[in-house]
């Protein structure tokens, strides 16, 4: 029920189990069945749902909680001794993918400026006049009034606490789709920015992914060095309760692939890409295993068809890379898991890490996305994600140089023979052709440019 209006039941202080839907609310039905919540008649609730013109009826419900939509007067509320709050859901109450209470104007601002991402010029301007109605406390269109009787923070930061979270704070909470995890970002009051985030699962109950984020944190504690420099710090993980989670300390800033499309210096852009890059490779210099390339290699594994479909000989490629040391791997570096606040970056998400990694891997991928945004290439329609990539490789495109000189700057920093490059970025490729990355590996083994003896970066 993430990305679903019931996802406003993770503002309130108690998980909700039962809810009452009055006139006018028969569409948070099925969002809420759905999610677990069972929708009553006849007996007091958790919570009450209504247009704010039932506030009265809402009041007569016992709820202790309640979600109120529309225009309305929300003094019999008041009067019953609720506390009464407004969360703007961007970009709707529908599909809400951050909730952000708008008595929190300094957490506010944060989010609409590196949370909800519009596109476009209407979007741009919702934002510029929801700024300006933070501001001024000034009512909101579009924004939900909740109720609760008393008040208190969101039960899984009341968790969180537990975990040495302060008493008071601000927050806004960016909802994940299906598996995904939510984060509540976590401000002290009044603070314009974060000091940490409370990832949390809204959809299941499953451990994994939070033992995952701990042992991630753990890698990084444990190699030390560079890569401490630009990664959040876990704070601390809780497993027991109905809801896991893990805190860290927050990284701040926007994804880096929404950071490259908007409007700026192409010239600061082209600095933050290339500082993640050589940040990269200090890492993989610094967790360098010499000769240690027969456990990840003994480790690799391929999306169902993708090496039949390409005609790759894995095994002349994994012989060609014997010798090769192993390094960190983030193994999921995707733009969007980079972080960009103003000239400094954060990269996020280590659950995935490995400690003994392909060498040039994340440099690779990460510059393979980036860098044809940073060109424009990957959204011109006359071009296009498999073109750009083929491009961007082959030296066709603008950063072509770029990409050329990081990866001789990986080599350099290895010890890597130039004639391994190609078979390693090969087996990269093929791991990470799954869902809309498939064409990696068919344009790799396909362009008589690329595949295992690409050569052109020296």
């Amino acid at each position: 029920m993430s990305h679903t209006r019931a996802g406003l039941l993770y503002v309130l202080p108690e998980a909700t189990e039962t809810a009452v839907l009055l006139p006018g609310a028969e569409e948070w039905r099925e969002p809420l069945e759905e999610g677990g919540v069972r929708v009553v008649e006849g007996e007091t609730p958790q919570v009450a749902i209504a247009p704010a013109e039932r506030a009265a009826e809402v009041v007569a419900t016992g709820a202790p909680s309640a979600i109120l939509f529309g225009r309305g007067d929300l003094k019999a509320l008041q009067q019953a001794g609720y506390s009464v709050q407004r969360y703007l859901p961007v970009p709707s109450l529908a599909e809400p993918s951050v909730l952000i209470p708008l008595a929190y104007g300094g957490a506010a601002r944060y989010a609409l400026a590196n949370l909800s991402v519009p596109a476009g010029l209407v979007k741009r301007l919702r934002n510029v006049v929801a700024g300006l109605a933070i501001s001024a406390k000034a009512p909101l269109p579009g924004s939900v009034a909740v109720a609760t009787r008393p008040a208190g923070l969101p039960f899984p930061v009341r968790t969180g606490q537990q975990l040495g979270l302060p008493p008071r704070l601000d927050w806004v909470l960016m909802l994940g789709r299906a598996r995904e995890r939510s984060a509540y970002f976590l401000f002290k009051p009044g603070a314009s920015k974060p000091s940490w985030v409370l990832k949390f699962s809204p959809n299941h109950s499953d451990p994994d992914p939070f033992l995952s984020d701990k042992r991630g944190h753990d890698l990084i504690a444990d190699v030390g060095g560079a890569i401490t420099q630009h990664t959040p710090s876990l704070v601390g993980i809780s497993v027991d309760g109905p809801r896991p989670l893990t805190v860290e300390t927050a990284a701040l800033g926007a994804p880096l692939v929404y950071w490259l499309r908007s409007s700026g210096n192409a010239a600061r852009k082209r600095a933050v890409v290339e500082a993640v890059a050589r940040w990269l490779i200090q890492i993989s210099k610094e967790s360098a295993v010499p000769g240690g390339i027969a456990e990840p290699l003994a480790a690799l594994g391929f999306p169902e068809g993708i090496v039949e479909e390409t005609g790759a000989d894995v095994a002349v490629l994994k012989a060609r890379v014997v010798g090769v040391p192993a390094v960190v791997e983030h193994k999921d570096l995707d733009p969007t898991h980079v972080l960009v606040d103003g000239s400094a970056f954060n990269v996020i998400d280590w659950e995935e890490a490995q400690r003994h990694g392909l060498p040039l891997a994340d440099l690779a991928f990460f510059l393979a996305q980036a860098l044809p945004i940073l060109d424009g290439e990957l959204d011109d329609p006359a071009i296009g994600r498999r073109d750009a990539f083929a491009r961007l490789f082959r030296g066709d495109s603008a950063s072509a140089p770029l990409l050329f000189q990081l990866v001789r700057e990986g080599c350099d920093a290895l010890g890597l023979a130039p004639e391994t490059v190609g078979p390693l970025l090969s087996l990269t490729w093929l791991r990470l052709s799954t869902g809309p990355r498939r064409h990696l590996a068919e344009v790799w083994f396909a362009d008589p440019r690329l595949g295992p003896s690409w050569d052109a970066w020296s």
